[in-house]
């Protein structure tokens, strides 16, 4: 399903189903809903996005401890 365009209120009617919702995740950080959407049914995004499945906590301790919004690290990459 294709979410990127979704008003709101299309976009909580397609949350509460179980088919993978393409977000706008290439131009936006993601809501609580939509990424627990990812999380709760990962195996059917891996298969319909080709998002890969990581083990936990596989990222940078940094972005568990000193978390930084999308918007101060491209300010930052830019100085």
């Amino acid at each position: 399903m294709d979410g990127v365009n979704a008003d709101e209120h299309t976009l909580q009617e397609m949350l509460k189903g179980d088919v993978p919702i393409k977000f706008d995740w290439a131009n936006k950080w993601l809501k609580g809903d939509e990424y627990a959407h990812i999380l709760a049914h990962i195996d059917e995004y891996s298969q319909a996005f080709g998002l890969e499945k990581l083990a936990p906590k596989t990222h940078p301790d940094c972005i568990y401890v000193q978390p930084q919004s999308k918007q101060a690290l491209e300010i930052t990459n830019v100085l």
